[in-house]
């Protein structure tokens, strides 16, 4: 009588070594890559939501990683601060041209800047501190009101005036668009007959108003204002 016939056994799995992790840092990891994350998350949040743990989970390493970039999140912040003011191109003033269109040249170039790094937004001044590639920014600026005059105490006054002002309707109208949309009917219920007419009259024009008038004509009246506090003008 045969022996049944043994079950078939399975050839043996072949044990293959797991790729070990190398030890340090992870070679992606750089100065320059952590403020390129940081730069990217704070697209989306505010410069006091930035951790230095958010940006290690978003490049895949560990938050002890980035201290040896970065002691601490305010030098972090600084770090982007500077690279988003770096790039920046500072337009040449021309001598073909006034002062006042040198100026508004810079202003729409600042403009430009921000409406493609809008991070720029929620870091410029941070702190109260600024950093030196914003002051580079700033700089030609400075010089041309110098050569227009202005010295000490009055060029302090004129400058945090146009910084004021220009930076300020800058930041401002990166967001008003959500306001030049058709007013809905039912918001003007509770107003009186004459609100509602005014509304109404220029409610379908609304829409119509865009970013470059709006901004065209605030730097004029900057301009315009800095006209006003020169030397000599009253």
């Amino acid at each position: 009588m045969s022996n049944p016939k043994a079950p078939a056994q399975k050839p043996a799995a072949v044990a293959t070594a797991k790729p070990r992790r190398p030890r340090g840092r992870p070679a992606r990891l750089s100065r320059e890559a952590i403020i390129d994350q940081a730069m990217l998350l704070l697209a989306t949040r505010s410069a006091d939501e930035l951790t230095l743990t958010s940006v290690a989970a978003g490049l895949g390493t560990a938050t002890m990683s980035l201290y040896n970039y970065f002691p601490n999140h305010e030098a972090l912040l600084n770090a982007v601060a500077d690279h988003a003011f770096s790039l920046f191109k500072v337009p040449k003033p021309r001598a073909s041209q006034s002062w006042q269109e040198n100026m508004l040249a810079w202003l729409w170039a600042l403009q430009r800047h921000c409406a493609k790094h809008p991070v720029v937004f929620k870091i410029i001044g941070l702190e109260g501190q600024v950093s030196t590639a914003s002051l580079r920014v700033f700089a030609p600026v400075l010089q041309m009101l110098r050569g227009l005059g202005l010295e000490r105490e009055q060029l302090a006054f004129v400058s945090a005036w146009f910084t004021s002002h220009a930076v300020g309707l800058m930041l401002t109208e990166a967001s008003a668009a959500a306001f030049r949309h058709p007013i809905a009917l039912g918001h003007l219920e509770k107003l009186t007959p004459e609100e509602q007419e005014t509304f109404l009259m220029m409610r379908s024009h609304t829409e119509k108003v865009t970013s470059e008038q709006v901004l065209e004509h605030g730097f004029r009246l900057i301009i315009t204002g800095v006209e006003q506090l020169l030397p000599g003008e009253k």
